[in-house]
């Protein structure tokens, strides 16, 4: 700012905007919840997985000061078993080898 000879400052004051890093409103996630209670500098939201889903990726972000989130948002991706195995005399019969199948 400099002084001028009216004796006032030009340009006008600085101010200071508080860091947001976005609005998490409309933010979902499949199969989970997204948690927060604001979405300034330093706060926190967290993920979590309906039963039967697994959190694949970081359970918490932070909002940093550059206004954007850190790391990359997580995803719930359904438990999976896997093959349960060779039944002797009998059949498998069916395909899906996940959570309550």
């Amino acid at each position: 700012r400099v002084c001028g000879q009216d004796e006032v400052w030009r340009p006008d004051a600085p101010s200071c905007e508080r860091v947001s890093c976005g609005d998490l409103s409309l933010t979902t996630i499949d199969n989970g919840s997204v948690i927060y209670t604001s979405n300034n500098y330093e706060d926190i939201v967290s993920y979590t997985c309906n039963t039967g889903y697994t959190l694949k990726g970081e359970e918490k972000r932070q909002c940093l000061s550059e206004g954007q989130w850190d790391g990359v948002e997580p995803t719930c991706e359904i438990i999976s078993c896997g093959h349960p195995g060779i039944l002797f005399n009998g059949q498998v019969l069916t395909g899906k080898y996940t959570f309550n199948s």
